[in-house]
């Protein structure tokens, strides 16, 4: 995993290096590039985490603590 997210890291550090060397209507190409690839990480990012959570919530049992209650101060039910 270590090994996956350095290579995910090296190719977003090249895209960054080819945007800021890209003059003209090149650039805005090499922007998208940059981009697009930020935006893949996030979302492989978030469904590991999204997977982590869903792994420790079958851990706990299936059970999500309950919301705290919105009931002000002095409030009885």
């Amino acid at each position: 995993m270590m090994a996956n997210m350095q290579a995910e890291q090296k190719k977003l550090d090249d895209l960054v290096a080819q945007m800021n060397a890209a003059k003209g209507p090149e650039k805005v190409d090499r922007i998208a590039a940059a981009v697009t690839e930020m935006a893949a990480m996030h979302k492989r990012m978030s469904g590991m985490m999204m997977q982590g959570g869903m792994m420790q919530m079958h851990m706990q049992g299936g059970h999500t603590p309950a919301p705290p209650s919105k009931a002000a101060p002095g409030d009885h039910p």
